[in-house]
């Protein structure tokens, strides 16, 4: 499998020279361009960043001609490498800051309308999610309520990755 190469590459100069620039991942907008996810990717060549594209691995857009990665795709993509517990807690521990930072707006506890808003999700994608219990929450009165803590959780949650595969639409 393509990943296997690109990974081994990758986790060889995380390893060794700490060119995984993921401490610096806060420095960088929400968008990332070709260019930015090379650069902390360790300074990969085009050719490899378009094989990670192009394969799915890491989904893109095109704006005109440029190549556009969502950093939660960025984030996702660096999460799925096969990585020692060490460094899966690290990136998960990014993944988190990442949506502490992007759901920094919203209150600590919040209704489902709101978790709509936050997760991009439909009512029924966020109630089915409810009740399931696969979003820990809590029912009041006739109301899901929903500490923001839960949401990042499940946001982080290999499901929700999952998910995000299936509905490219969802954050």
């Amino acid at each position: 499998m393509i990943s296997e190469l690109i990974n081994s590459d990758i986790m060889d100069k995380y390893t060794n020279s700490r060119d995984f620039c993921l401490d610096s991942i806060d420095s960088y907008p929400d968008y990332l361009s070709l260019a930015q996810m090379r650069q902390l990717l360790g300074g990969i060549g085009k050719r490899q960043a378009f094989t990670l594209i192009l394969s799915g691995e890491i989904k893109s857009f095109l704006v005109g001609r440029t190549r556009i990665i969502k950093k939660s795709d960025f984030l996702t993509y660096i999460k799925s490498l096969e990585l020692s517990d060490e460094q899966k807690q690290y990136v998960e521990d990014i993944l988190r800051m990442h949506y502490e930072k992007l759901f920094a707006d919203y209150p600590d506890v919040v209704t489902s309308e709101t978790l709509e808003n936050m997760l991009n999700g439909s009512s029924n994608y966020i109630s089915r999610r409810l009740t399931d219990k696969r979003i820990k929450s809590l029912y009041i009165g006739r109301a899901y309520r929903i500490p923001k803590q839960h949401i990042i959780e499940y946001a982080i949650s290999r499901e929700h990755q999952r998910e995000k595969r299936r509905f490219p639409h969802l954050v």
